[in-house]
């Protein structure tokens, strides 16, 4: 939303600090921004590079496409020839991006310098056909205002900010689940011993309906408490949501590093059921201050 400023002479003109923010947008670097992915095959990987203009805060994920797919991302910033990593497996894409309706909004935003990379390491079909997929990432440009005109100081301190939080997925274990009619299954989920880990939403994809919850093993804390502090499990539909609609928790539930998290899963739909689960939420590295 625009701001208006009053003057002292009574007029309103434009805050000046919004026109060195524009919006726009991270395309692949295929040709027309569309991948191909081979029935039940794998590829990868892509690359949405940032453009000389100025650098970008990344805010949300979209994509189209034909059939469903997993996709795992990771950041080219330089630090690493292996990236950093924004998920600790591949999820399903519906988790993670939202579509041309609604996108994903990000926990938090992604900071990128101009030449660095939000990179698609690999996209496998699901769907058992020939599957094609348009990405992008919906981003903030920053352009050089007036009082910091080489945009030094607003790199430093977008830079000390990322070093210390930034957005992160975690999935079940091989990203997804196989229910028998009525059965019920633990999986767990650990979190890296590099970062505590703030979750903000819970997204799903099934094949049918079930029931989750989610239990800290290392501080007994539930997800979902009942009467007398009984923990057990809800309808998904209570508890999670999709990247195009997500569900957020009414606080975060933070979980620290190295501890692990029990994610129980109960089939209700009386048949096979697939259950594909991403956390999404914001790492805070260790040893350091928010």
């Amino acid at each position: 939303m625009t701001t208006l400023l009053k003057t002292k002479t009574g007029q309103y003109v434009v805050d000046g600090s919004q026109m060195d923010v524009i919006p726009g947008f991270l395309l692949t670097d295929y040709p027309n921004n569309r991948i191909t992915v081979p029935l039940n095959d794998s590829v990868g990987p892509y690359t949405m590079t940032v453009s000389k203009e100025g650098p970008v805060v990344l805010t949300n994920l979209a994509a189209e496409r034909t059939g469903t797919a997993r996709v795992m991302l990771r950041i080219q910033d330089g630090s690493s020839p292996m990236g950093v990593p924004l998920m600790n497996a591949a999820c399903h894409i519906d988790t993670v991006f939202g579509d041309n309706e609604k996108p994903f909004a990000l926990p938090e935003g992604f900071f990128l310098q101009e030449g660095h990379a939000l990179e698609v390491l690999d996209i496998s079909d699901l769907s058992g056909e020939s599957n094609i997929v348009a990405l992008n990432a919906g981003f903030k440009r920053l352009r050089s205002p007036v009082p910091d005109p080489t945009g030094k100081l607003a790199r430093e301190n977008l830079l000390r900010r990322q070093y210390v939080s930034s957005p992160y997925f975690y999935t079940i274990s091989g990203g997804s689940k196989v229910l028998t009619a009525l059965q019920s299954a633990d999986d767990d989920i650990t979190i890296d011993s590099g970062h505590n880990f703030e979750i903000i939403s819970i997204q799903f994809v099934s094949t049918g309906n079930f029931k989750i919850n989610i239990f800290n093993q290392a501080t007994g804390d539930s997800l979902i408490c009942g009467p007398d502090g009984k923990s057990f499990e809800l309808p998904h539909t209570l508890v999670c949501g999709t990247a195009k609609f997500p569900r957020k928790l009414n606080e975060p539930f933070m979980v620290g590093a190295g501890q692990n998290l029990t994610v129980s899963l109960t089939d209700t739909s009386n048949a096979e059921n697939t259950i594909f689960v991403t956390l999404a939420g914001i790492v805070y590295r260790t040893g350091e201050e928010r």
